[in-house]
C-alpha cells in the first residue's frame, strides 16, 4: 500500500459520511427534544481530536441555545472535578472515534455516578464501552477509520453535534444549512488539493500557525495537530488576535500563517494579516469568500453561503489536505505517524 493511501481515502469519503452522520443524528431527533432535564450547564469533552470539536461544539451549542457551554479534555474533569459540577442539572456530550479511550470514560463515570449528569455520547462504534456508559449515544459507523490520524470521524461527529445543537436549540434554519455542507465539501476537496500542490510546489515551509475565533477556534487547532501528527513539523494554533502577543516573535521566512476568516472579526483579521505579511510570513486565508485574497499568498474560497458556525466542517479540510501532501513530500507516511497509535488506554499512574 502506497503512503497516505488510507488518509487520502477518508478524506475523500467526507461528502458521503456526512450524510450519513445527518441521519443517524436525525433518527434520534425525539429523543434529543425530549430530554429529562433541562440543562443549566452544557460541557462537551474528548480527548485529541475530540477535544477540539468539543470546542468547536461547545460554541456552536451556546449560540444556538443560550445555554452556558463549554467544552475540555476529560482529564480535567475526572482530576479536577469540583468547578464542573457547580450546577445541578448538567448535561454532557462525551467524544471519542473508539468509543474507550480511557480518559472520556473516566470523566464520563464521574459525572454519571456522582452527579446524576445526563449524557449523550458520540462516537464511530456503536458496541463501545462509552455506548455503555451514557445514556444513549449517537454512532456514525461510516466514519470509522483505518488511519490513525482522525479525518473523516472528526468533521462528521461534529456535525452530528452541530445538528444536536440544532434541535435542541429548535433551528430548522440551522439544521437546512447543515443538510448543503456533503455537496459543500466535495468542492472544497478539489479546492484544497489545487491550493495545497501548489504549496508543496513552490515554498518550503518548516513552520505552520492555524489561526481561528469563535467556532474556528477548535478547527485551528484541530488543524495544528492534524499538521503536527501528519508532517512531524513546528506547529502552533492560537486565536487570531492573541497571535501578536508574543507568538509572532517565531515568524521568520519558512513560516505559513494559515488564517480561518470569520464574519464576526474581519476587520481586525485583516489588520493582522498585514503586520503578518510584513514580519515576513507566507499567508493562507481559507474564507468564505474573496475579500482577503489579495492580503495573502495563498487563498481559498469556500463559497457555501453558510456562517461561521455552520461552515466550520468545511474550514478543517484544506488543513487535512496540507498534512497529507506535505507529510508525502517529506517522505512521511501519514497513515501511521510515529509514536502514535489510534487508541489511548491508561491505567492510574500509568504515563
Amino acid at each position: 500500500m502506497r503512503k497516505g493511501e488510507l488518509t487520502r481515502k477518508e478524506i475523500e469519503q467526507q461528502p458521503s459520511v456526512w450524510s450519513s452522520a445527518l441521519v443517524e443524528t436525525g433518527e434520534k431527533k425525539e429523543r434529543v427534544k425530549h430530554l429529562p432535564i433541562e440543562p443549566e450547564e452544557v460541557i462537551f469533552y474528548g480527548s485529541g481530536s475530540s477535544h477540539y470539536s468539543a470546542l468547536s461544539a461547545s460554541m456552536v451549542y451556546q449560540e444556538l441555545t443560550g445555554v452556558r457551554s463549554r467544552g475540555t479534555p476529560p482529564s480535567e474533569i475526572f482530576l479536577f472535578p469540583r468547578p464542573f459540577t457547580v450546577t445541578e442539572e448538567i448535561l454532557v456530550f462525551p467524544i471519542s472515534r473508539s468509543g474507550t479511550t480511557t480518559e472520556t470514560i473516566e470523566a464520563t463515570t464521574e459525572f454519571v455516578n456522582n452527579h446524576d449528569a445526563y449524557s449523550i455520547g458520540f462516537t464511530c462504534h456503536p458496541d463501545s464501552d462509552l455506548a455503555e456508559t451514557v445514556d444513549f449515544c449517537i454512532s456514525i459507523e461510516d466514519a470509522r477509520e483505518e488511519s490513525v490520524v482522525q479525518t473523516k470521524s472528526f468533521t462528521s461527529m461534529l456535525i452530528a453535534l452541530q445538528r444536536t445543537a440544532s434541535t435542541m436549540g429548535e433551528n430548522e434554519k440551522f439544521f437546512k444549512n447543515l443538510e448543503k455542507l456533503p455537496a459543500k465539501a466535495k468542492k472544497v476537496i478539489r479546492k484544497s488539493y489545487d491550493t495545497v500542490g501548489k504549496m508543496v510546489d513552490e515554498d518550503d515551509f518548516h513552520h505552520f500557525v492555524f489561526l481561528g475565533g469563535g467556532p474556528l477556534y477548535g478547527i485551528a487547532m484541530e488543524s495544528m495537530l492534524k499538521m503536527e501528527e501528519m508532517v512531524l513539523e513546528h506547529t502552533e494554533g492560537y486565536h487570531p488576535l492573541e497571535y501578536r502577543h508574543g507568538p509572532k516573535s517565531m515568524i521568520d521566512d519558512e513560516t505559513l500563517i494559515t488564517l480561518y476568516a470569520s464574519d464576526s472579526g474581519v476587520e481586525y483579521e485583516e489588520d493582522l494579516l498585514r503586520e503578518l505579511k510584513n514580519l515576513g510570513a507566507t499567508l493562507f486565508v481559507v474564507s468564505e469568500n474573496g475579500r482577503m485574497r489579495g492580503m495573502s499568498d495563498y487563498s481559498l474560497e469556500l463559497e457555501s453561503g453558510l456562517d461561521e458556525f455552520a461552515r466550520a466542517p468545511l474550514c478543517v479540510i484544506p488543513a487535512q489536505v496540507m498534512g497529507l501532501e506535505f507529510a508525502l513530500n517529506e517522505g512521511v507516511n501519514p497513515d501511521s505517524p510515529r509514536h502514535l497509535q489510534g487508541v489511548i488506554k491508561l491505567g492510574k499512574g500509568e504515563k
